[in-house]
């Protein structure tokens, strides 16, 4: 069976990273996501979910996928990937539009894009437990907008709503990864009678 990627994507606060951590518990390889962007907010840095590099650093690797955003680089190196593919059965990366549409010529069949959508009550939110402050939240919020990222979904493969919280849109990520099993017909008569 070939590899599989399963790429998240979608707008910064609505639970990427949030999802990333506890499928990379459960032992599921991660592509990790290099950036120029020093200011990245994040409840916890140590989870690892972008590595921050300097641009001449960026600079010195070949990326299977690359994009700009908000004036920072962020790419997955070449060796990650290939490498990764070739150890891994089921791999995750997280991406933006630009960058899933790049990684689809090349892997097509053995990528899978899973846009994470949120409402702005909760978008605002999260961007608000991470640091962001009201401006910077409205700029985000315009430059959403401006370049329509809420409409990233009309490209994915599949959508997961983390609207109604994480354990659930975990739950939702995990069948999409084919990670759940049916109930046996007899467990499932037990559990709706």
């Amino acid at each position: 069976m070939p590899s599989k990627l399963f790429i998240l994507t979608g707008p910064h606060g609505a639970g990427k990273a949030s999802l990333i951590e506890p499928l990379i518990k459960l032992g599921i390889n991660y592509v990790p996501l290099y950036t120029t962007n020093a200011d990245f907010k994040d409840t916890d840095p140590s989870r690892n979910i972008q590595k921050t590099v300097t641009a001449q650093e960026f600079n010195k690797h070949t990326y299977i996928a690359s994009f700009t955003y908000l004036g920072a680089y962020y790419g997955i190196r070449k060796k990650d990937m290939t490498d990764a593919l070739r150890e891994h059965p089921i791999n995750l990366a997280i991406l933006d539009g630009n960058g899933v549409k790049q990684m689809r010529r090349l892997l097509r069949d053995n990528m899978v894009s899973i846009y994470l959508m949120t409402d702005y009550v909760c978008l605002i939110e999260h961007l608000l437990q991470i640091g962001y402050t009201n401006v910077e939240i409205k700029d985000l919020l315009q430059y959403y907008e401006k370049n329509h990222v809420f409409n990233g979904w009309k490209d994915a493969d599949f959508v997961v709503k983390t609207t109604r919280g994480m354990q659930i849109a975990l739950k939702q990520v995990l069948s999409i990864m084919g990670l759940t099993e049916m109930l046996p017909p007899e467990k499932l008569k037990n559990l709706i009678r």
